[in-house]
């Protein structure tokens, strides 16, 4: 269950979904990052939730409120580069 770096759009590399297991990824990612016990419920609860595509949704509520739509987590993490690692 990793995310997919961003890729910019004129970038040829392929970005590729893996369906891992989620006894898999608990015993292989997210063991390693050696967090409380107590977390992991929580974490692997939002796991299943964005398995099912429960975190799915798009609404227009940022552009109705601000008049401006929203920014994409893409141009977000291009606008703050540097924050995010790349320089």
């Amino acid at each position: 269950m990793r995310s997919p770096r961003i890729m910019p759009p004129h970038s040829a590399a392929p970005v590729r979904y893996v369906d891992v297991p989620l006894d898999e990824w608990r015993a292989n990612e997210l063991r390693r990052l050696n967090l409380p016990d107590h977390f992991d419920p929580h974490i692997l609860t939002t796991a299943r939730l964005y398995a099912a595509n429960r975190y799915d949704r798009m609404t227009r509520d940022v552009e109705a409120i601000t008049g401006h739509p929203a920014t994409s987590v893409c141009d977000f993490v291009l606008q703050d580069a540097d924050v995010f690692g790349r320089r």
